[in-house]
């Protein structure tokens, strides 16, 4: 039992004070932003209808691009806490606004609450990984950064549940959500000066907090760098249809949870708030209990196939019968693999690619290349429901017709993954600074295992740091025979490795 609890919670000793804080940080982020989701989609639903929502895709994705300039130039010239902090204040005032905003019931404000709660995800989720970047060093993440996902999660399922209890039960208007997590954003300034003093960053605070999305943006240098690499291309070719599924799907869910709660704006808000609050928790299930053995099994290539397979499911589900349940099982599907196992399979595409390549492209494919074809998506929404009136069981068709591309995709993807990951790791190309997640899957295991019978001391030794995330008995057979090695280097690593694990399960 120890052994097994140590595998999910390997925390150290000193490190217990700063995780919690950490930890209730991400946590009430997480439930603000599923206070305000739900209240967001009834709130413009009710007042505008489904209809709207391929106008608020487009306005969305608008939107994006000159809010991310502004925080990176902010990121530039302030301290991580300075700007953390003056985002949540603005944050703060905007959600007071908003709250007084709505009894004027003009049809903009509410287009306005949409795109704001978007933007609101994306700025606290990307302002708590700056955060946790400063404070833990590589070989703690590797530790601690599943462990803080869960806890956002977790922060998830409580928003969510929370919305359909204050509803339902003691009948909190919906508008109300806002001013709870407006007081909850207070706590949240609490949480990140408390942290930053416990860790002992305040002294050396200057620095500017310049954010991953930093790298330049020409894109000139990102076309350079993504031509020449086959794999980076299926890598935004893998997003683009994917974030442009998942467009369809959020509005085919709304369109049919409206029709079954029409006019019911706080039924409607319950009902979200209680989808996504159990669509986190089966998230946080499959992450904890499932993503890595799929992974081991299936590698990459399989884990990538998983989330189109179920979202193809899903789509027959609403064509045959397009209700409020297949609606669910299509959403849910999509959402609660969203972020588990097509995520983890994600980064672990990026691994080959060299770092000085990454930093040029990955921004670009992370915010551009989403906000893009989420636009995209909802201008072919406009045509397709505006212009010919297509309805939801049509759209569920022509959604299935997307997978079938997305899974080839997959399909392409997988095999050269391995090549990639092949010649980047002859090339010791892989940044192990970068590693900060379990490297599990069969494909990959398979080219490092390779790699320890390389003539190469360099490379063994380089397989051997690698391995060291991957915390599986079936290696150490194979790192053994190395204790014998004729490079010192290489004895010193299997040492390390060994010690490790052995650490790692006592």
């Amino acid at each position: 039992m120890k052994a097994l609890l140590r595998k999910v919670i390997d925390v150290r000793r000193g490190e217990w004070a700063v995780l919690a804080l950490m930890l209730s940080y991400y946590y009430v982020l997480l439930m603000t932003f599923y206070f305000l989701k739900p209240a967001r989609d009834s709130l413009f639903l009710i007042k505008l209808t489904p209809q709207q929502l391929p106008f608020v895709f487009i306005l969305s994705a608008i939107a994006a691009v000159p809010v991310t300039a502004l925080y990176s130039r902010a990121a530039a010239r302030l301290s991580l806490v300075s700007l953390i902090n003056a985002t949540t204040v603005v944050l703060l005032f905007c959600l007071i606004g908003l709250r007084l905003l709505i009894r004027q019931d003009a049809e903009w404000i509410f287009y306005l609450l949409y795109i704001w709660v978007g933007l609101y995800g994306i700025l606290v989720t990307a302002q708590f990984w700056l955060l946790a970047n400063a404070v833990y060093d590589h070989a703690q993440a590797k530790r601690i950064f599943t462990l803080l996902g869960s806890a956002g999660i977790i922060g998830a399922v409580t928003g969510g549940e929370l919305t359909n209890f204050l509803i339902q039960n003691l009948g909190m208007p919906t508008e109300n959500l806002l001013a709870i997590c407006a007081a909850l954003l207070v706590a949240s300034m609490i949480l990140v000066t408390s942290i930053w003093r416990l860790r002992g960053l305040g002294k050396t605070d200057p620095a500017p907090a310049t954010p991953q999305s930093e790298p330049a943006l020409a894109l000139v240098g990102v076309y350079r760098a993504v031509k020449q690499s086959r794999l980076l291309w299926l890598i935004i070719a893998l997003i683009a249809i994917a974030v442009m599924v998942s467009t369809f799907i959020d509005f085919i869910f709304k369109d049919i949870g409206y029709s079954y709660y029409a006019g019911d704006k706080d039924g409607m808000t319950a009902f979200f708030g209680r989808f996504y609050g159990r669509v986190s928790l089966i998230s946080l299930a499959i992450q904890l209990l499932l993503s890595y053995r799929i992974l081991r099994a299936l590698g990459v290539g399989g884990a990538l196939l998983m989330m189109p397979l179920a979202v193809l499911t899903g789509s027959v589900a609403v064509m045959a019968v397009p209700a409020l349940l297949s609606a669910i099982f299509l959403k849910g599907a999509e959402g609660s693999l969203e972020y588990s196992i097509d995520r983890i399979g994600r980064e672990l595409l990026f691994l080959p690619i060299p770092l000085d390549v990454k930093k040029r492209t990955k921004v670009f494919i992370d915010i551009f290349v989403d906000r893009w074809f989420r636009g995209l998506a909802g201008i072919l929404l406009l045509v397709l429901t505006l212009a010919l009136t297509v309805s939801s069981r049509q759209l569920a068709l022509i959604v299935g017709i997307m997978v079938v591309g997305w899974g080839i995709i997959a399909w392409n993807v997988r095999r050269e993954y391995a090549n990639a990951f092949r010649l980047a790791l002859e090339r010791r190309d892989i940044d192990l600074s970068e590693v900060r997640f379990r490297i599990d899957d069969a494909a990959t295991l398979n080219s490092l295992t390779t790699s320890l019978s390389s003539p190469n001391a360099r490379q063994v030794a380089y397989a051997l740091d690698l391995l060291k995330s991957a915390k599986s008995s079936e290696l150490i057979t194979q790192v053994t025979p190395l204790l014998k090695h004729e490079s010192p280097e290489v004895r010193r690593k299997a040492v390390e490795f060994l010690q490790d694990y052995h650490e790692s399960v006592v």
